[in-house]
């Protein structure tokens, strides 16, 4: 057997769905694409400004011959029916399953350990999602996929729902084939079709400004118009994805290391209660520990104001009025006149009177107009 089928194989036994053998040479497309990118906007979200150290290996290790891709598939089982009993939100898949840089952290470990007894003193250096090299790219490279419509990584069999590592190696390796096949999506249009705000503008082409899933994860202000558009999403948006017809094959297996943790629909009151104690305890293991407390409470609020839930009206009152936390405030605030309520109103009329932050003050303006408006019609 040869070094890269042994290496290929010892991948597969440590839970890797899909492995493959990148050549380490500079991304140089993927650089073009990112310095058009740069130019036009903002650039991309949660990655590192140095274009050059997202599309060169060499500079995470200058003496790097070859990259080890790989692929882990975290498909769940499905939800099923939301419950009607309370006010739920909903998580999408990735947020339900175990912290996957834990998860994939581990085995990847293990990965490297088998490498380096199987070659001695081999500089083995390995990520996932935790480094500024682009991860779909690599994973492309090796023959793991291609770039699929919404952008996302798509393999024939496995579909989208994968998590995606690599590890930097000091030793050559035959590199497999390229996936270079954004004709694999052939017409169809149904992840375009599938995002509620538009956000993918064109076929490949993502606005992540208008995107679902970064918005729910960004700590950044979220715009009023796009609220509506979040449902009852807490944390990622599967919609794109499941709109691919490359994810609905059913499969029996499941990585057990991604069972979900977490009640698909937890209900949402009791997270506005939570206290950084509580927020750590419960969510510690989980991808959403990384982004905070705050994030996932503002989206419940979201969430809440989204369904017109009246019975929140007293949490979010009492966040209106008592929260230290002006982005907290101002999403209340806008709940509380999507709600309708009429002890809503009363806790706008008290927040007006006394709210000192510009931001906060013209959402609760805007949350009075909007409630006036509603109840005189």
């Amino acid at each position: 057997m040869s070094l890269e089928a042994k290496i290929l194989e010892m991948a597969l036994e440590e839970g890797c769905s899909l492995a493959g053998i990148a050549p380490a040479e500079p991304l140089l497309a993927a650089r073009e694409h990112l310095l058009k990118r740069q130019k036009k906007g903002p650039g991309l979200p949660f990655s590192g400004k140095d274009i050059l150290a997202r599309t060169d290996p060499s500079l995470l290790l200058p003496e790097v011959k070859s990259i080890l891709a790989l692929s882990f598939d975290y498909r769940t089982p499905p939800p099923g029916n939301k419950p009607a009993d309370t006010p739920r939100g909903r998580w999408s898949r990735f947020a339900r399953v175990r912290d996957y840089h834990q998860v994939v952290g581990h085995k990847m470990a293990r990965i490297c350990a088998r490498i380096t007894a199987l070659k001695p003193g081999a500089a083995c250096k390995a990520y996932v999602d935790t480094g500024p090299l682009l991860d779909r790219a690599i994973a492309s490279r090796a023959g793991l996929g291609f770039f699929g419509k919404n952008n996302c990584l798509l393999n024939e069999k496995l579909g989208s729902f994968t998590f995606l590592g690599e590890i930097l190696l000091d030793f050559p390796l035959e590199p497999g084939s390229e996936k270079t096949g954004p004709d694999g999506c052939h017409r169809c249009r149904r992840c375009l079709d599938a995002c509620p705000t538009a956000a993918l503008t064109s076929p490949y082409c993502l606005d992540h400004s208008r995107c679902l899933s970064y918005l729910s994860q960004a700590s950044e202000y979220i715009h009023p118009g796009l609220r509506p558009y979040m449902a009852d999403g807490l944390y990622g948006c599967d919609l794109c994805q499941e709109a691919c017809p490359y994810n609905q094959e059913k499969r029996e297996e499941i990585d057990e290391d991604f069972l979900p943790l977490q009640d698909p629909y937890p209900p949402l009151l009791p997270l506005l209660a939570l206290s950084k104690k509580d927020f750590a305890a419960r969510y510690q293991e989980s991808p959403i520990f990384w982004r905070g407390r705050s994030v996932l409470q503002r989206n419940a609020i979201i969430a809440l104001g989204n369904m017109k839930a009246r019975e929140a009206e007293p949490r979010l009152g009492r966040l209106l009025l008592e929260d230290p936390r002006p982005t907290i405030r101002g999403y209340s605030a806008w709940a509380l006149g999507e709600t309708g309520g009429s002890p809503g109103f009363r806790f706008l009329a008290r927040a007006v009177e006394r709210e000192k932050e510009p931001y906060v003050l013209q959402e609760i303006t805007d949350a009075l107009y909007r409630h006036q408006k509603a109840n005189s019609l």
